[in-house]
């Protein structure tokens, strides 16, 4: 998905690019992801995030940053 990511305190907050084929607002409940990896696009690329819901859900991001991302995840769900 293109867009834009961001994390809250409440959820991760996804916006998309306006081509981009999802075109509604996605919010994630924080209480709702069970975990959150790197991943790759197209099976090469070290550029994205899969992020892993309790119900079994996946979402795949690409995403610029994801180390720094994951570690603003981490200092606001977890507490750093």
């Amino acid at each position: 998905m293109g867009g834009h990511l961001s994390v809250t305190t409440e959820d991760l907050a996804f916006k998309p690019h306006i081509l981009n084929v999802q075109t509604k607002y996605l919010f994630i409940s924080r209480y709702d992801i069970a975990s959150i990896s790197k991943a790759k696009t197209f099976g090469i690329v070290s550029n994205g995030l899969s992020v892993h819901l309790n119900n079994g859900e996946e979402f795949k991001f690409v995403i610029a940053g994801k180390t720094k991302f994951l570690k603003a995840v981490e200092d606001t769900y977890l507490g750093g």
